[in-house]
């Protein structure tokens, strides 16, 4: 019997995680959703705003990425599914869907992507080039936007992340004409002094243009420093949930160890009547998006 507890207590210490590594290891897990470079990857999502809730269900194999959504939203309830198809061979050539290669560079991790998706409004396909280096506590993605019905590149985009001083630091920054690069969001994320379970969440403006304000309503400006929600991370037997909000808005996001068994997305106590329809999509942020590929990492 004691040779049991030690061995339950040697697991979950294999697995026992802090809040700031919680939060890389989930920006990783969104950032290479298509890619599970990490330890834990991105099970699914789920969303509450008072009674209303968004779920995003993650269900992959070797060729492709099955994603299950469901919404209860204004007293009606929607189911969706999307398959996005994903080769490991950059010189492939798709319609839509992922392809991307992997490599080293030494100790880093060279992650190469091309990301299609048709646009039915535009009746046209978006090209999104992608390429991630990554290390234990370091990530760096690029992308490059091209959009047919616009000239030379739509958009580039930059992200950093990294662990100095038990501090997340996240850098966005971008331009909107392939030319010019300024910073647009700079965040920092710190472990509370009595729980490293949850983490201190600030902002530091770059964007704003005109009159700007927080989610309280508050005005704000350009090199203004905002708290946000903490965010929280519960540990279970298969991985962790990194979330942040309370009981009337709430978003969690379900990482799930690569040797652990999946968990199951939150669902209502409450069976509700739903009929199935076409829904918009809805990216691991709970943002919506009207287009076959569920996922953009630009900001």
């Amino acid at each position: 019997m004691r040779l049991f507890f030690l061995a339950l207590a040697l697991a979950s210490a294999v697995h026992a995680i802090n809040c700031t590594d919680a939060i890389l290891s989930y920006y990783k897990g969104w950032y290479g959703i298509y890619f599970d470079f990490d330890d834990a990857v991105l099970d699914g999502s789920y969303k509450q705003h008072q009674e209303n809730y968004v779920t995003m269900k993650l269900i992959r194999d070797e060729k492709s990425i099955k994603v299950v959504y469901s919404e209860f939203w204004d007293g009606e309830f929607r189911l969706d599914t999307n398959y996005i198809g994903v080769v490991s061979d950059l010189s492939a050539s798709v319609d839509s869907g992922v392809v991307y290669r992997k490599s080293y560079l030494g100790d880093t991790l060279l992650v190469e992507a091309v990301v299609k998706e048709y646009v039915p409004k535009k009746e046209g396909v978006r090209t999104t080039n992608m390429t991630m280096k990554i290390l234990k506590d370091w990530l760096l993605l690029v992308e490059e936007e091209h959009e047919p019905w616009k000239e030379d590149i739509s958009s580039v985009g930059y992200i950093e992340l990294f662990v100095k001083n038990d501090t997340l630091f996240r850098i966005h920054y971008g331009s909107n004409d392939g030319t010019s690069f300024d910073t647009t969001k700079f965040q920092f994320d710190y472990a509370s002094e009595t729980d490293d379970h949850v983490c201190r969440n600030f902002s530091k403006e770059y964007s704003c243009s005109g009159y700007c304000t927080d989610e309280h309503g508050n005005a704000i400006h350009n090199g203004d420093v905002q708290q946000l929600a903490d965010w929280t991370v519960i540990e279970n037997d298969s991985g962790f949930v990194v979330g942040y909000g309370d009981d009337d808005d709430l978003m969690q996001f379900f990482m799930v160890y690569r040797d652990g068994k999946p968990t199951s997305i939150a669902k209502p106590l409450v069976k509700r009547p739903y009929s199935v329809r076409h829904t918009p999509y809805f990216d691991p942020k709970g943002r919506k998006h009207s287009k076959t590929l569920p996922y953009r990492v630009m900001f």
